[in-house]
């Protein structure tokens, strides 16, 4: 399938003919490749790549952006490649920021001077033309449709889209299927005792300084895990758990008579009570989170 002539207009009306900026088709072939390879985990090779920017000096692509019908990826100079569904992409959250374009609250795209401003458009203008090839029961609104929580799980796409909405793509915050595998690996690893091997990791924060992702948490479709410095390793079902039993106070979130240390940064508290607890409210029932 080709990509949209209409979204390749699109972008060529909001990017026009700036340096490193690239349109499909006619995208360099070793640009592609290698973008393709750095977002294998949720970039399908039947997607066609709409735009392509290349950050790099030498210009591997491996670090810029690519955007398609369905999603944004980016890549940071020294950090983990990430990237969004236009439909779990709220415009709020799309902000220019000198030579950054912050998305979902988090440090964002980082691209080259005027261009911030026109790729913080570019985004905006593709998410609102964005229409789901296959819509199911989710939005960007975060609103859920009766029935989600089935056989004591939530879907991945769920609490995904709920991490976005109540968190965003911050720091030490990892989607699925965006998850660094080395984080992915460790933290599965210290949180054995409570996942099963087919249990999905849709949310990781990673709480430790130098990234291994030992301290933290982790959220499945089944349950909240983590582990905080020093501490043993606890878990809590979404079943046994309701909203009013949630709440942070500075960097400690409070879940039950549990208390989870969330050492970087006292804001991260407060966004991850809010995750928690509006997942707890579906898993009741309560379809208002």
């Amino acid at each position: 399938m080709e990509a949209s002539i209409d979204l390749i207009e699109l972008a060529r009306r909001h990017l026009g003919p700036e340096r490193e900026v690239y349109f499909g088709p006619a995208i360099p072939p070793d640009k592609e490749a290698s973008v393709r390879a750095l977002h294998e985990g949720y970039l399908p090779g039947s997607e066609p790549l709409v735009v392509l920017y290349d950050a790099t000096l030498l210009g591997s692509a491996e670090d810029g952006f690519v955007m398609t019908a369905e999603r944004l990826c980016w890549k940071n100079v020294l950090e983990h490649p990430r990237h969004v569904p236009w439909g779990e992409l709220d415009p709020a959250g799309v902000v220019t920021d000198g030579s950054r374009v912050r998305v979902g609250g988090g440090a964002g795209l980082l691209v080259g001077g005027e261009l911030s401003a026109s790729t913080a458009r570019l985004i905006l203008a593709m998410v609102e033309q964005h229409v789901p090839a296959h819509a199911g029961p989710y939005r960007s609104s975060g609103d859920a449709l009766p029935g989600v929580f089935s056989g004591g799980e939530l879907p991945v796409s769920r609490l995904t889209a709920l991490g976005r909405k109540h968190v965003g793509e911050v720091d030490q915050i990892f989607y699925h299927p965006s998850i660094p595998a080395p984080k992915l690996y460790n933290a599965r690893k210290v949180h054995a005792a409570h996942l099963g091997r087919d249990e999905t990791v849709a949310v990781l924060y990673d709480d430790t300084v130098f990234g291994g992702a030992r301290d933290g948490f982790v959220i499945t479709p089944r349950r909240l895990c983590w582990k905080n410095f020093a501490g043993g390793v606890e878990s809590v079902e979404w079943t046994a758990l309701t909203p009013e039993q949630v709440s942070a106070n500075g960097n400690l979130l409070h879940v039950q008579s549990f208390t989870v240390q969330l050492t970087l940064g006292d804001q991260m508290a407060a966004k991850a009570a809010r995750l928690v607890a509006a997942i707890a409210g579906e898993a009741r029932g309560d379809r208002g989170s």
